[in-house]
């Protein structure tokens, strides 16, 4: 089904570049120049996004936030606030994001494919929480839990992990898009400070360069896998498949343990 997004801005060349970079995923897009109408918009057809300028006439970027808080029907629809008010300031996206209760904040101006992978983004982390709370419903034989947004990085799965297995949740996170796992998996050494969000923006961008869907990753074979103290070594090889082409390269993995379970901190390859 096509999502809906609400986008909101008195700007009207802001307005036409966020709609016609939405529209080329194939989203329905809905739109108003000011707070109030945009509010009328949402009530009537409860979109799957708002996007929403912060200072416009009539209602502002954080009264729409607020309304949303405050109704019960709405106040799980992701919002993301654009303002050029992080530029003025000199504060981080992430600094405001916090402090308006947002799903994400994007400075102006912006890039549009950045925008787009921040939409993308809070999507699949939408659908990975509901996809989480139906599995659970289903054993216990209850309703799914209210979702909620954003899930933390830290609550998925694999800190009991064996070095194999985050070494093959790192390779294979590429097929399902789930870069948060990805990013999960990899040691300060590799990220190099960078932060969740921005890594997860990085790599969907990444994945939409490339055209990601043709290609996907495996482990052929693990070809040795040791552990010493808090360090480990797991060498692979690595199978790509890209259209109907397949190469396969070495891989030489090093993990050492931390207090939140294997991480990755340096890749070798070669080919094979």
């Amino acid at each position: 089904m096509t999502k809906k997004i609400v986008v909101i801005d008195d700007e009207q060349d802001v307005l036409e570049i966020v709609k016609a970079t939405l529209k080329t995923k194939g989203y329905h897009i809905l739109a108003a120049d000011n707070g109030e109408d945009g509010w009328q918009l949402i009530l009537q057809n409860r979109p799957d996004m708002i996007i929403s300028d912060l200072k416009m006439p009539k209602a502002s970027g954080l009264e729409l936030r607020k309304r949303l808080q405050a109704h019960e029907e709405l106040r799980d629809i992701p919002i993301i606030i654009m303002s050029g008010i992080g530029k003025q300031t000199g504060k981080p996206d992430e600094f405001w994001r916090s402090g308006l209760q947002a799903d994400d904040f994007i400075s102006k101006p912006f890039d549009p494919l950045d925008l787009l992978g921040r939409v993308e983004y809070i999507f699949r982390r939408k659908e990975y929480v509901s996809t989480g709370a139906t599995a659970q419903a289903v054993k216990s034989g209850e309703a799914p839990p209210p979702q909620k947004i954003p899930p933390s990085s830290g609550e998925l799965p694999i800190k009991e992990a064996s070095p194999e297995k985050v070494v093959k949740d790192f390779v294979e996170a590429w097929n399902s898009q789930d870069f948060p796992r990805e990013f999960l998996c990899l040691g300060e050494e590799m990220t190099g400070g960078v932060s969740e969000q921005d890594y997860v923006r990085r790599r969907l961008q990444c994945y939409q360069d490339t055209h990601g869907q043709y290609h996907t990753q495996k482990i052929a074979k693990v070809e040795e896998s040791s552990i010493k103290r808090n360090l480990a070594k797991v060498v692979i090889l690595r199978e790509d498949v890209q259209g109907a082409r397949s190469t396969q390269s070495a891989q030489t993995y090093a993990l050492k343990k931390t207090s939140d379970g294997w991480r990755i901190v340096s890749v070798r390859s070669k080919s094979a």
